[in-house]
């Protein structure tokens, strides 16, 4: 029963990035598929599967969470002492704890985002791109260019932005990493953890 639970285990952890890689190439490819060749007159093939993989998604993690209750009911474990673990360095430490501070600021500057520039930055955006249409309707190239380069700063800003969300959180995560990692690959010591040279 173990071999099996654990061979599940490993499928779930494989399952979720495989689930949300599906759910986020769904929702990427809704812009550019559209409703081509769906058998919904509404819903498109992207959107399809963009929400099948939610659903994947949601499974694996109500597996996850089933793994959870089971390790909670089940008799405590005798304790397994690994010496690569518990014992933490001051750069480890600091690397976990500033990992976790970026991504923590990353999830927050997105939310801040979201509730306070998207609609904005939409907003911006459609009036830009019609007094861009307008401005070359009339044939005014001043106008048109003035457009451009407002629409150019914008689109520099919505980047900015988001680059900012996105990297904080990626090097939180690549600090959070390195923080397991250092120990094994900055220590190479000899017999200071059980014997074991890395």
């Amino acid at each position: 029963m173990d071999r099996i639970w654990g061979k599940s285990k490993t499928r779930i952890c494989v399952a979720i990035p495989r689930r949300s890689d599906a759910a986020t190439g769904g929702r990427f490819l809704i812009h550019y598929v559209g409703l081509a060749h769906s058998p919904l007159q509404t819903i498109g093939w992207a959107s399809i599967f963009a929400d099948l993989g939610g659903l994947l998604v949601i499974l694996a993690t109500l597996g996850f969470l089933l793994g959870l209750v089971k390790h909670f009911r089940s008799p405590a474990p005798a304790p397994v002492k690994d010496g690569l673990l518990s014992d933490r360095s001051a750069a480890g430490r600091l690397l976990l704890g500033g990992g976790m501070v970026l991504v923590l600021a990353g999830f927050l500057h997105g939310a801040y985002y979201a509730g306070v520039d998207l609609y904005r930055h939409e907003a911006l955006d459609s009036s830009i791109l019609g007094e861009m249409a307008k401005a070359a309707a009339a044939n005014d190239a001043g106008m048109v260019d003035r457009s451009l380069e407002a629409y150019g700063q914008l689109q520099g800003d919505k980047a900015v932005k988001i680059a900012a969300h996105a990297h904080s959180i990626e090097f939180g995560l690549l600090a959070m990493m390195l923080a397991f990692f250092s120990l094994m690959y900055v220590y190479r010591r000899p017999g200071k953890f059980d014997g074991r040279t890395f």
